[in-house]
């Protein structure tokens, strides 16, 4: 950021603050994800060896149904990967869906041309589809390239069955000098007039019984 934040009021170095917060939040939410989700460093999208195969991706491997590129069986398919989950006496808390999967439930018509779930057209992202919580997300079809699957669907017993968690103390470091991530763009701070905001995140998660859940996923996305 401009280096106002180091010489600025109070009211200044606040607005600042807040503004990185609300940011830092976002970045850490999304990070989350795409590291629980599918094993992948949120940075470069690539396999994370930190994160191993504590991931959805890596542990939900017999319960999965192929979505393809067919859209007229989004539905079907869903109910598919939910009856994988029932059919043991599993329970349904919650599900994520990427928002293609999403706009492909909104398209669904019933004969006579209703539509047949409403709820999902016009790019709309409902709490909740037959009582079930939702979460209309893009991390969940994000994928290293050349991947030979990507995520759709992934429901199951997020209550019970996945735990995450942060520490509360998260330091905020502001560097003034130098190159910290040796940016050969963005050059020295100082000779650019700017400071450098960083904060560190300590977050943890535990998939706690896999078969408690199923993917729908897409061959070669």
């Amino acid at each position: 950021v401009s280096d106002e934040f180091k010489y600025g009021s109070d009211e200044v170095r606040l607005q600042y603050l807040t503004a990185f917060a609300e940011g830092f939040a976002r970045k850490i939410a999304r990070g989350l994800d795409i590291a629980a989700f599918h094993g992948l460093n949120p940075r470069s999208v690539t396999a994370s060896a930190v994160v191993g195969t504590n991931n959805f991706d890596s542990k939900v491997t017999a319960n999965k149904i192929v979505y393809g590129h067919d859209s007229s069986a989004a539905d079907t398919n869903l109910q598919e990967a939910i009856d994988l989950i029932t059919a043991t006496d599993g329970a349904i808390t919650g599900m994520a869906l990427s928002p293609a999967f999403a706009a492909a439930m909104g398209a669904l018509s019933l004969t006579g041309g209703a539509w047949k779930y409403p709820g999902f057209q016009f790019g709309a992202k409902p709490d909740a589809f037959y009582g079930i919580p939702v979460d209309i997300n893009p991390t969940v079809a994000v994928h290293a390239s050349g991947a030979t699957q990507g995520d759709e669907v992934i429901v199951g017993d997020f209550q019970n069955c996945f735990k995450w968690g942060y520490a509360k103390e998260i330091p905020l470091e502001v560097i003034e000098y130098g190159n910290p991530d040796n940016d050969g763009t963005l050059g020295d701070l100082k000779g650019h007039n700017q400071v450098y905001l960083r904060a560190e995140a300590y977050i943890g998660w535990g998939i706690l019984d896999a078969t408690a859940f199923a993917r729908v996923y897409t061959a070669n996305p």
